[in-house]
């Protein structure tokens, strides 16, 4: 998924600019109440757009908002909606949206960044798990 992300998290948490962290804080607080669904998976990765775009880092943002409609792409065509599965996707994807917030917060920009790596590659991992596609790259062709 889009590694590029981490080193904005790890810049995020060493800024603790207050206004980044309400806004964040705003697309964490909805997500609180989101069920799965299709709409749901836009929601969630509005924080992943976030991060690019709250980051301050011009070049990480360029290229990130580049690959952002492949990683929509993706989310809408092989996440599943329905179902456990996906109640449990959503669930741990707004825990750890949460847990990576509450960790920008702290300053703890190690601790954020490890955290944010583990989730990208977790979701990675799901995205692709049962799917004929092995990357990202695989649905442009």
């Amino acid at each position: 998924m889009m590694f590029s992300e981490t080193p904005m998290v790890v810049q995020l948490a060493k800024d603790q600019n207050p206004a980044v962290i309400a806004q964040l804080e705003q697309i964490v607080e909805k997500e609180a109440e989101l069920r799965p669904g299709a709409e749901t998976i836009d929601q969630l990765t509005d924080f992943h757009a976030a991060i690019a775009r709250l980051s301050g880092n011009k070049t990480l943002q360029i290229v990130s908002d580049m690959l952002h409609h492949i990683i929509e792409k993706a989310n809408r065509s092989l996440q599943p909606t329905k179902g456990a599965r996906a109640e449990q996707a959503v669930r741990r994807s707004v825990k750890t949206h949460r847990m990576v917030l509450d960790m920008i917060k702290a300053g703890d920009a190690e601790k954020a960044g490890e955290l944010w790596s583990r989730h990208l590659r977790k979701a990675e991992e799901f995205l692709f798990n049962g799917s004929e596609l092995s990357t990202v790259v695989d649905l442009l062709e």
